[in-house]
């Protein structure tokens, strides 16, 4: 039972005498056998039962198992229902509403030959309501969750509240508060008193998260980084892949955005950012080498509900320059510069971002918040030139604004001389010319299906 969901091995437990009814018949079940005030009775027997009373006390097997049943009756419905065994201890209280019986008050588990109790309810009117526990097999608390009304109709959904988890020894494993006062277990605990500041620690004993919280919210934490799993993955893959952060430190800030720090062992900051209260970034987004020489540094905007990059430098591990963006957010035009390490220019280039939130969400962030110059998302316009490392012209392109080749497309030579010329027409080649040593070579022209129209 261990896999099926917490709630439903509850009700299945409270429940389990009154489901087994039926299973008399059997392989290894046998029938209840029953007394009332020291007198058999045949419980099974509705016209019977109707009849009877105050407390029945009932023995079988259920699979070859002794079970032992208490039933407390009246007018032939259960008002309290007890379930022993050798793997299972449990007490239900019942109330009756318009003939039906429901659960009602204290619920209870125990832990099987003993009477310390290992899980405790509270239901009222057959719905959960107020405390939860659940305890460690030492009587300590090891679950408390507060159930609460939605609304003050008692019709009202019934949720979680608030919640906590304990080790054996009284320590936190974890808290989870209400921004309201009263849906909080403990209004101390969860900053309504001033702010709290708490640890968390795993099964081993071992400190794994530090938080503040204050009027129900965690306004700092600190945890191992590889403890932090509910962000985006966009927002754990920025230029550095390795070494991982060791560290991640979070801060609610005034206007409701969180800072988020991640740290690398020796104590240096490999990232620092911000997001808003629907998990994107927002504000400044920088990142740094493990010896502290800055990596990235981005500027977000919000356009129409989605965040786009509005300026982004990288740099190279030795200081120099990357990569550099600069976005136009009123035409959603960018211009992207690329160096190569040794300082010299590799590529410039204009591109037009799609305007739909696909794209413009993965070209400003999957892509070129990881510094690698890919244009994912976007049309390249306009010229377009790239370098060789040692500085000298390689290529250089035009665009017209659908993303196609327009114009000339020309390659050079380490000399700078020009070896070969194409002339493009809405993305097809017109005509091409090759050099060598420059001389012209060939000289050929194409129809629009691309066969040679002409070679000279």
């Amino acid at each position: 039972m261990k896999n099926f969901p917490k709630m439903f091995v509850a009700h299945f437990c409270i429940g389990l005498a009154t489901t087994l009814t039926g299973l008399a018949g059997a392989s290894g079940t046998t029938a209840r056998e029953c007394t009332h005030a020291g007198k058999k009775v045949d419980y099974e027997d509705r016209d019977v039962r109707v009849f009877i009373e105050g407390e029945v006390l009932c023995r079988r097997k259920i699979m070859d198992q002794p079970v032992t049943e208490r039933f407390v009756m009246s007018r032939g419905r259960v008002l309290e229902e007890e379930f022993k065994s050798e793997e299972r201890h449990t007490l239900s209280r019942y109330k009756v509403i318009n003939r039906q019986t429901q659960l009602h008050g204290e619920q209870l588990e125990f832990k099987p030959g003993s009477k310390t109790v290992i899980r405790r309810e509270q239901y009222v009117d057959g719905r959960q309501l107020g405390r939860s526990e659940r305890f460690h097999d030492n009587g300590k608390l090891k679950e408390l969750q507060l159930y609460v009304r939605d609304g003050d109709d008692a019709n009202s959904s019934v949720r979680v509240g608030s919640s906590a988890g304990y080790l054996e020894n009284g320590d936190l494993t974890y808290l989870r508060c209400s921004k309201k006062r009263e849906e909080n277990f403990d209004a101390k605990l969860c900053g309504f008193e001033g702010p709290s500041k708490l640890e968390f620690k795993s099964d081993a004993g071992k400190v794994v998260r530090r938080a503040t919280y204050l009027k129900g919210e965690s306004i700092e934490s600190e945890t191992a980084a590889k403890q932090h799993s509910n962000w985006a993955s966009l927002l754990n893959t920025g230029v550095i892949r390795e070494p991982k952060a060791a560290t991640q430190k979070s801060e609610k800030q005034p206007n409701g955005h969180e800072r988020i720090t991640e740290l690398y062992a020796n104590g240096q900051v490999k990232r620092r950012m911000e997001v808003d209260d629907r998990g994107q970034l927002v504000g400044r987004d920088e990142e740094f080498f493990e010896s502290g020489q800055k990596a990235r540094e981005t500027e977000f905007v919000t356009l129409r509900d989605l965040t786009l990059v509005k300026d982004s430098t990288c740099w190279w591990q030795n200081g120099q320059r990357k990569q550099s963006l600069v976005v136009n957010t009123a035409s959603l035009e960018m211009q992207q510069r690329l160096w190569w390490d040794n300082g010299k220019e590799q590529y410039s280039g204009r591109f037009a971002i799609d305007d739909s939130p696909r794209n413009r969400r993965g070209f400003s962030l999957e892509s070129l918040i990881q510094c690698e110059g890919r244009s994912w998302g976007a049309r390249p316009i306009g010229k377009h030139t790239s370098y060789r490392r040692d500085g000298s012209k390689e290529t250089e392109t035009h665009y017209n604004n659908e993303g196609d080749r327009e114009g000339a497309h020309r390659v050079f030579n380490e000399r700078g001389a020009l070896e070969v010329e194409m002339i493009y027409k809405a993305g097809k080649v017109q005509r091409q010319k090759t050099w060598q040593d420059g001389v012209l070579q060939k000289d050929e022209e194409y129809y629009e299906d691309g066969s040679i129209k002409s070679s000279r």
